[in-house]
């Protein structure tokens, strides 16, 4: 069993995969990893396979993705390491390469999250899994569509430390998946497993879209007991978001920012409160968590902000 959220449990997981690789595309991507430091034309037309649709409506796209000068160099330093594996002190740093990485990407021109990753997966398939709308939105609860350019990189590192944190906590049931999996005849890596179950369950379970290129899921399709509808849990994420807390980081590196109460990091640091961050309410008013704040901030020296979950 794996549990990605609250409301979705997957029972039978192994189940899933088959099915999404008997129906939507996986030959012609997931058996073409090129795990090297250089973005090839082959790799673009690979990361096509899966949609990317890099250079389709801009012809010069691919080529500014392949004359970039620093992608090299910033892979090089990036190993195909399994998430997991990854210790906290060591996260923290790769995650700094990482993320120089995808600011180059996503400088590039006609280049955003979801085109970077499906080249990336290619190149470190232990490691990047594919961040693109369906699971940023299953994910973090975001419409990145909606969302600034300049908040994409920020947005796609949100998800990367979610994609370690449910791995990390799951480790047995994944390492059960991939011994559940052998039998495909191409195999996938607990990252890419992850990003399949997210993106199936918001394409198929969530919005209902069936569509597929080889065919229409049926076999997998989450009944109504494992897509807890829980009308007590629904309750309280509705009273939870009619409600405001805000965020003040205690060595004064970044100001004061008003969240909801249902919001993914307020939850995550009630679960594992820190030293170093605290939350202040919750509050039963947008204006009363926002003055909060503003006092926070002549204490700290920033600015006031409201994260992304108030001002959507």
């Amino acid at each position: 069993m794996i549990n990605l959220r609250d409301d979705i449990v997957f029972k039978d997981p192994q189940s899933r995969i088959h099915e999404y690789c008997e129906i939507e595309i996986c030959r012609g991507y997931d058996d073409k990893h090129s795990i090297d430091n250089n973005i090839t034309q082959e790799d673009i037309d690979v990361a096509n396979e899966l949609y990317a649709m890099i250079g389709v409506y801009d012809k010069t796209e691919s080529r500014r993705l392949l004359k970039s000068s620093n992608i090299s160099s910033l892979l090089s330093s990036i190993p195909n390491i399994d998430i997991y594996a990854v210790s906290d002190k060591e996260w923290l740093r790769l995650r700094s390469k990482i993320e120089k990485l995808l600011l180059e990407f996503l400088s590039i021109k006609g280049i955003g999250l979801a085109k970077a990753t499906k080249v990336l997966h290619l190149k470190r398939p232990n490691l990047i899994p594919i961040l693109d709308s369906f699971v940023i939105r299953f994910l973090l609860d975001v419409n990145i569509s909606d969302e600034e350019k300049s908040t994409h990189v920020k947005i796609g590192l949100e998800a990367l430390n979610r994609v370690r944190e449910i791995i990390i906590k799951q480790r047995v049931a994944f390492d059960k998946l991939v011994e559940q999996t052998r039998d495909l005849p191409i195999q996938l890596t607990p990252v890419r497993m992850f990003d399949i179950l997210c993106w199936t369950a918001e394409k198929w379970d969530i919005r209902g879209i069936h569509n597929a290129p080889y065919g229409v899921p049926h076999k997998s399709l989450l009944t109504s007991l494992e897509l807890r509808k829980d009308t007590t849990l629904a309750t309280e994420r509705a009273k939870d978001r009619n409600k405001y807390v805000v965020f003040e980081d205690l060595e004064r590196a970044t100001g004061p920012k008003v969240h909801h109460a249902d919001c993914f990091y307020y939850k995550r640091w009630l679960s594992n409160p820190s030293t170093t961050t605290t939350w202040l309410g919750p509050y039963e008013s947008e204006e009363k968590a926002w003055e909060i704040c503003k006092r926070l901030s002549l204490r700290s020296g920033f600015r006031p902000s409201k994260h992304r979950c108030v001002r959507q």
